[in-house]
């Protein structure tokens, strides 16, 4: 059976400051990409393994009534989202809507997943600004609460199904099924994946 890995809040990296050195924006991408490479070979030796995550959204509670809203899932750049709703109660009934999307997580010959973080978000629409713009004819978006998960503690061979509901801030909360369905196995890790 596979296992999460969880990392301690000591063994977290240290927050990055500013450096007063006055380095130029090219100088400080220099830096960035630099500190990606030391991550580099973290991988070697542990095998990757695909899943399917979805999150079917059951019910918010908290939200201001008479708002317009939608739920956004994020894993690094990938991006799934909800219809917007308008709130009329304290609790919302969502429609058991599915947000889905592909990961892949690695392991070690112990069979332990390594940490992935994914987020979700409940999103104001804003009718500031007005017009088209790039978000759309509402004028913009605010994310109002949001709960982060380590994607390794739903993660099963061959599936896994938690029902969880997700406190977001002092007042939202989602309730949301996730489950996961793994679809294949690659070889191992090396360097640069």
């Amino acid at each position: 059976m596979f296992r999460s890995s969880s990392k301690s809040a000591s063994a977290a990296a240290p927050a990055s400051s500013k450096s007063s050195s006055g380095l130029s924006g090219f100088g400080q991408r220099i830096g960035a990409s630099t500190h990606k490479l030391a991550g580099v070979g973290k991988r070697i030796g542990k095998t990757a393994a695909k899943f399917q995550f979805d999150v079917v959204l059951h019910s918010v509670t908290g939200l201001k009534k008479g708002g317009e809203y939608y739920i956004k899932w994020t894993r690094g750049l990938k991006v799934a989202s909800s219809n917007k709703f308008v709130c009329d109660a304290y609790t919302l009934n969502l429609g058991k809507e599915k947000l889905s999307l592909l990961c892949t997580l690695y392991y070690d010959d112990n069979n332990v997943f390594e940490d992935k973080d994914a987020k979700i978000s409940v999103v104001r629409i804003t009718n500031e600004g007005g017009g088209d713009t790039e978000e759309g004819d509402y004028g913009g978006e605010k994310t109002v609460a949001k709960h982060h998960l380590n994607l390794n503690e739903y993660a099963g061979i061959p599936t896994k199904s938690s029902d969880k509901a997700l406190k977001c801030s002092e007042t939202v909360s989602v309730k949301v099924t996730i489950s996961c369905n793994y679809l294949s196995s690659g070889g191992k890790g090396k360097d640069g994946d």
